[in-house]
């Protein structure tokens, strides 16, 4: 038979382990749901650092592109013809009637010669 000191022993050794195992599932449970929020912060930072560096980038072209357009008189005449149509006196506008992407026909003329001034 055993002894009253081991019976109380094995006794305080199961309720240590209880509590032990008890302390473990309570700072599971208690801590899941953060870390689960903290993941999913994290996934959202990175999105929005991704964006941001687009954001970037998009700048730095705007950027390049201003000062381009500041020091090369030949880039403001670029963008005047091709995004204002504007035209040099004395310059023939030749027009083309947009693709067709069905008819797989080639570009023909419209005949159509515009002098603007």
């Amino acid at each position: 038979m055993s002894s009253i000191p081991e019976r109380n022993e094995r006794i305080l050794n199961m309720i240590l382990v209880f509590f032990t195992v008890l302390f473990i599932v309570t700072t599971v449970v208690l801590l899941l749901p953060a870390w689960r929020n903290y993941r999913k912060v994290r996934a959202e930072e990175a999105a929005q650092q991704n964006l941001l560096d687009e954001a970037k980038l998009e700048r730095q072209k705007y950027l390049e592109r201003r000062n381009r357009l500041k020091n090369s008189p030949a880039e403001i005449e670029k963008v005047a013809r091709e995004d204002y149509n504007f035209v040099r006196k004395g310059e023939i506008v030749m027009s083309y009637p947009a693709e067709k992407k069905k008819s797989g026909t080639a570009l023909q003329p419209s005949g159509k010669n515009q002098k603007k001034n």
